[in-house]
């Protein structure tokens, strides 16, 4: 008997034997066009979320750098522009410390800067005095009774530095999700002045 004779059929045809292995690439094709969605969403999440840690991490170092620097302080001029800062001694020079430290966030346009200095000076702690850059529809979180669980006793003070701001994701927002367009954003830092201050001149 020929031993060809013996050969499977499969072995025999070429094309027969082909065959499969295009149904692979077919089905691995496929596979990978109903993942490929998928994986880039996930990505996009991903890159969602770093985007938003970074935005609450500069926020929060724009508000301790101006808690920092109005603890610091002994007074302020009222001058409010921060284009017309020149001696460093402006109330103004507070929005440009947050501004840079919160780069490449726009405080002025998407958000705010509110710094409030509490003050108890024995007949309760009242507010000393308050300046705001930025958006005006951002309405601060600082009041007399809303002092974060800080105590002032008679003869101290304390400096509130809030930076608010939105953020915009690119996939995590929307009609898709069922989330807001915009995410808020807000940090507070507060300290105690190291100079009996900061006091603001008329």
């Amino acid at each position: 008997m020929n031993p060809s004779d013996r050969t499977p059929s499969a072995i025999r045809h070429p094309a027969v034997r082909r065959q499969p292995r295009r149904s692979q690439r077919g089905g691995g094709a496929l596979e990978f066009a109903l993942a490929a969605p998928l994986l880039l969403g996930f990505l996009l999440a991903m890159i969602d979320l770093a985007r938003f840690v970074l935005a609450a991490q500069l926020a929060a170092s724009a508000a301790t750098a101006v808690a920092d620097l109005a603890s610091q302080t002994e007074s302020f001029t009222a001058e409010m522009n921060p284009a017309k800062v020149v001696s460093g001694q402006e109330i103004a020079i507070l929005m440009l410390a947050a501004a840079e430290v919160a780069r490449p966030v726009d405080l002025a346009a998407n958000g705010a800067l509110i710094v409030t200095v509490m003050a108890n000076r024995g007949s309760g702690v009242e507010t000393s005095w308050q300046r705001r850059w930025g958006r005006t529809d951002i309405v601060t979180k600082i009041s007399p009774s809303g002092l974060l669980g800080i105590t002032i006793a008679p003869g101290e003070s304390a400096v509130y530095a809030e930076v608010a701001s939105s953020f915009r994701p690119w996939l995590l927002s929307g009609r898709l999700l069922g989330l807001e367009e915009d995410w808020p954003l807000r940090s507070v830092a507060v300290r105690r002045p190291r100079l009996g201050g900061p006091m603001l001149a008329p």
